[in-house]
């Protein structure tokens, strides 16, 4: 269909035959994401993740807790942010746990794209608490890689 085919309708479009029209394709109740991740949702245990690289992370970061790397290993934990007994907001971090190489917790992100709120956030987590917050980087997946992902898991 050609560009400006749409104001050449006559009448309203339901969400369905919008989406017939459109380039990009996206479920009626699924909203798009500001930055382009998609949720992903793991078919062992149905755990949903906000995009597949923290489900990457999570797989690898599991694997390094079977061989005894880390311990306490937990996902999606908010700290609270206070200054002066004030509480300002919730850092909600992707992964915690405890690394028994170096003896050390580690509060770990995995960020595609550092937001404004975010920078500040992880600013007011070094200076109240002292923490500084490990960013892991997605690695990018070749398309065949992601189909076997699929269909292992």
């Amino acid at each position: 269909m050609k560009r400006g085919a749409i104001n050449k309708l006559p009448g309203r479009m339901s969400v369905a035959e919008l989406q017939k029209l459109s380039k990009w394709r996206v479920a009626a109740d699924h909203k798009r994401s500001k930055y382009g991740n998609r949720t992903f949702t793991c078919p062992k245990t149905g755990i949903v993740f906000d995009s597949e690289a923290e489900y990457e992370r999570w797989c690898q970061l599991q694997l390094l807790q079977t061989l005894g790397q880390i311990k306490g290993l937990d996902r999606q934990v908010d700290i609270p942010l206070e200054v002066n007994g004030v509480h300002v907001c919730y850092y909600r971090a992707d992964f915690v746990y405890y690394d028994n190489t170096t003896q050390t917790s580690i509060v770990e992100d995995c960020k595609g794209y550092r937001t404004d709120t975010y920078i500040i956030k992880a600013k007011l987590m070094q200076a109240v608490h002292g923490i500084k917050i490990y960013e892991s980087k997605p690695q990018k997946l070749k398309k065949d890689r992601r189909r076997k992902l699929n269909k292992v898991h």
